[in-house]
């Protein structure tokens, strides 16, 4: 009986990563850039990218924002967003609405600053002021600390960026070649959902790979029954069957950006790893990003769900064969 609640709960593990796997799937064809101060690129210039999906915005904290009528006022930290809101504050809302891209006149800020200046949440409609302009509140994120969202000026340099080009494993480079063609540098950081998307879904895939190499094993084993090879060779085989289904449905590929030249290059894994190991530090260095933060914990939250999934049904698997022989 404790067997199989085991394996229940090895398996109920295994659907949340793989859950948390699949919800990285929004972020397949988004790649994030951040740019140092004196390289990144203005609001104007990013909007002669007229055909393209880009947001934009720079974090400037201690910001005075009001609400003179109650005469209340608080510093926080205002995201001037050239583009989609929602793709900047990445937050769910719990009033209102984020409002169009053109809107010049509406702000968005959050529950924290909501209670402070107003005592209350449902604020949509309501005039604050930031930076000595008056705005008025479109909406109010679930973040309980103090954000405003406001528009951005023409010449203010936007330091992050997504930008959206198609669900596509070559996303990365795609980016650069709009940003090129309309003569903008690459980021500092460049994060590239797909990769993260493919990593956790070959992790997600481990577990039934240790499962289809453990029922391998046991057919394999002398002194098991004809009955018993026939039922493990069936489940080997479905398990094969849904693990290719899997993959289809995933859409899983691998990155362009991981497939060498040539075969013969044989130093380029470990180019690809020193590149790896320069991005990783070089993403340290960028401010709070709830787009980047979300990404890497859905991430890790399905690597170690499905690795530990592994790890443990080979312990099982190792004892169970090993109190079956003695």
């Amino acid at each position: 009986m404790r067997k199989w609640i085991f394996l229940l709960l090895l398996f109920s593990l295994w659907g949340f990563g793989a859950v948390t796997a699949w919800s990285t799937g929004d972020y397949r064809g988004q790649v994030f850039m951040y740019y140092r101060e004196d390289d990144a690129p203005s609001q104007e210039e990013l909007a002669r990218l007229v055909s393209q999906e880009i947001t934009a915005w720079t974090l400037t904290e201690d910001v005075l924002v009001q609400n003179r009528e109650l005469g209340k006022k608080k510093q926080a930290e205002c995201m001037s967003v050239h583009g989609s809101r929602d793709m900047a504050a990445f937050r769910r809302l719990v009033d209102g609405t984020y409002g169009c891209r053109s809107d010049r006149e509406g702000c968005i800020i959050s529950r924290g600053l909501a209670m402070d200046l107003f005592g209350s949440v449902s604020v949509s409609g309501k005039q604050v002021w930031c930076r000595d302009q008056a705005y008025v509140v479109r909406g109010v994120t679930d973040d309980s600390g103090y954000v405003i969202l406001i528009p951005a000026g023409k010449e203010e340099g936007m330091r992050c960026m997504i930008i959206s080009c198609g669900k596509d494993s070559s996303g990365e480079t795609a980016a650069e070649r709009i940003l090129f063609r309309h003569g903008i540098g690459n980021g500092y950081v460049c994060v590239d959902g797909f990769l993260f998307f493919s990593f956790s879904c070959l992790t997600v895939m481990s577990a039934p790979v240790a499962v289809l190499i453990w029922l391998c094993r046991e057919l394999l084993r002398r002194g098991v029954g004809k009955r018993r090879r026939l039922g493990l060779a069936i489940l080997a085989l479905s398990l094969l069957f849904l693990g290719i289904l899997l993959l289809w449905k995933l859409e899983l590929k691998i990155p362009a950006g991981l497939i060498p030249g040539k075969w013969s290059d044989f130093d380029f894994w470990s180019r690809k790893a020193g590149e790896l190991h320069d991005r990783m530090g070089r993403m340290g260095e960028a401010y709070r990003v709830e787009w980047l933060e979300q990404l890497k914990r859905r991430t890790m939250i399905s690597a170690v769900c499905s690795l530990g999934v592994s790890g443990g049904f080979l312990i099982w698997g190792h004892f169970a064969g090993g109190n079956r022989e003695g």
